[in-house]
């Protein structure tokens, strides 16, 4: 009947992610992934079930297709970045972790979730998984209550200071509680500022 051309010119079906398709209906996530029962007030496994169909899309296709059938806010706002995302995999498969764990970490679980599901690259599926597992939970033992007792003056530098050392746990520029003091000494002692903050002299 060309329901599927009658919504948008891109919206197919291939039959690509059938077996997906049909595990996103018939079993809840894996628990590791802490997706709840609902995304707003739509069942998780149809959330789930339009984003393993459309991620493939691209992003102005999948922005049609979720304004023409009207998605809520919140699985638009999934499909869009998880379609973001899966375009930017390639290049994260090779990314230190610091790199991979700073573009995924304000993607909606359900969208890490589908394309971890829909990957068929072992190391772009590889570092969906590690980030999930491990990589999303790793911080620096110093926080802000340590910069203020040795003096930093509060202020957004906090925040830099701390992913700083956060990125280099995950890159394992630092493996224990010593290694973290002596780079955050260095960084107070240099005059340490964050790539984004500095100035240039022109």
């Amino acid at each position: 009947l060309h329901l599927l051309s009658a919504i948008h010119p891109d919206l197919t079906w291939s039959g690509e992610f059938a077996a997906e398709l049909q595990a996103v209906h018939s079993q809840a996530p894996e628990g590791a992934w802490q997706i709840g029962p609902e995304l707003g007030n739509t069942p998780v496994h149809r959330t789930l079930a339009y984003l393993v169909w459309l991620l493939p899309l691209p992003v102005y296709s999948g922005s049609a297709i979720s304004e023409r059938l009207r998605f809520s806010h919140k699985l638009h706002t999934a499909l869009v970045a998880g379609v973001r995302l899966r375009q930017d995999l390639p290049v994260l498969a090779g990314a230190p972790p610091s790199q991979v764990t700073a573009r995924l970490e304000n993607v909606p679980r359900v969208s890490l979730y589908s394309l971890y599901l829909i990957t068929r690259s072992a190391p772009e599926k590889d570092l969906l998984w590690r980030y999930n597992q491990t990589w999303q939970y790793v911080q620096p033992i110093t926080d802000g209550r340590t910069l203020q007792q040795m003096g930093v003056k509060p202020g957004p530098i906090y925040a830099s200071i701390l992913e700083r050392l956060r990125a280099a746990w995950l890159d394992g520029e630092v493996t224990c509680e010593a290694e973290e003091k002596d780079l955050l000494s260095k960084l107070l002692e240099s005059g340490w500022v964050p790539p984004s903050e500095e100035v240039s002299e022109e």
